[in-house]
């Protein structure tokens, strides 16, 4: 399967948010500077004062922003460091932090590429929700928004970082927004519709933040590189096979005759549960009066 093509030039993880930021209205990219490793081993003093004007008395983060962390062909998400909780005008501070990210792009054994870069970014507070959105489902390109959130711990780096909270799954049909009734992913899902529209895909990856007061901050967006492996055909194979099962769910949950009160519910483990009861490949008249006595009528 070739790679969908996208109108929009990705670069490293610092020239992407720089190309993006004009660019969004429904996101926005927390202000950052960024610098490559060769201007960084030339003059550190230099973007050391730079950091200190630009953030002041600021909270930022040191991340790391190699060209082998966005390419389409692999992801290293969570390989390299990033430095959190670092104060803009403590030289001392952003020192150590610019080295452990820098020496953090010699894990895999390469030498050290000058090209690559280190950005600086402020920190966003009072995070409501923050982790990573995927636009078609990763293993398979199946038509949904995947979001990997943590609604827990306020923080930006649990769900990259594999963390307790990083949990929490989401699936949204990419044609079901008008169906979302949480306003925080409400607002989460418009701003990565405008992204896919500014950048011309629907095949990325997005690292993201939703503030208390429903702002959506973007920390990064990389094409997915999984797409030569997904079924070219699989979106329209779900959507076919979605209105029958639609259908079977409201007929379900809607007044069944012998059944009292005016709907359903589904149970997870019901009290008769048929795998005790007859077994995982029961004879036609175990099943069949299994089906007759217990699951057509009642299951308690």
């Amino acid at each position: 399967m070739k790679l969908e093509p996208a109108r929009f030039s990705f670069g490293t993880k610092a020239q992407t948010l720089e190309r993006l930021a004009p660019l969004v209205t429904r996101c926005s990219v927390p202000d950052f500077t960024y610098i490559s490793i060769a201007e960084w081993r030339k003059s550190p003093s230099e973007f050391i004062d730079r950091v200190a004007d630009q953030f002041s008395d600021q909270t930022v983060i040191v991340r790391s922003s190699a060209s082998a962390e966005d390419s389409a062909d692999q992801a290293m998400a969570g390989l390299y460091d990033s430095v959190p909780h670092i104060k803009a005008g403590d030289p001392a501070q952003i020192q150590a932090a610019m080295t452990q990210v820098a020496e953090s792009y010699q894990k895999i054994g390469g030498a050290e590429d000058a090209k690559d870069h280190v950005l600086v970014q402020v920190m966003i507070r009072d995070v409501l929700m923050s982790g990573v959105l995927f636009t078609q489902d990763l293993t398979t390109g199946a038509p949904y928004y995947v979001i990997n959130y943590d609604d827990v711990t306020g923080r930006t780096d649990t769900v990259t970082g594999g963390g307790e909270y990083s949990n929490r799954t989401m699936y949204v049909h990419r044609g079901a927004r008008s169906a979302l009734r949480s306003p925080r992913f409400e607002v989460l899902i418009d701003a990565v519709m405008e992204l896919e529209d500014v950048i011309g895909s629907t095949s990325l990856d997005v690292e993201f933040a939703v503030d208390a007061e429903l702002n959506v901050h973007l920390f990064q967006v990389r094409q997915i590189a999984t797409q030569p492996n997904w079924n070219r055909h699989i979106s329209q194979r779900v959507d076919d096979v979605l209105p029958p099962i639609q259908k079977f769910v409201r007929d379900r949950f809607g007044p069944m005759t012998g059944v009292r009160g005016k709907s359903s519910v589904f149970g997870q483990m019901p009290d008769w549960n048929p795998a005790e009861m007859i077994g995982r490949a029961p004879r036609p008249l175990a099943m069949s009066l299994y089906r007759h006595l217990i699951t057509d009528q009642a299951w308690r």
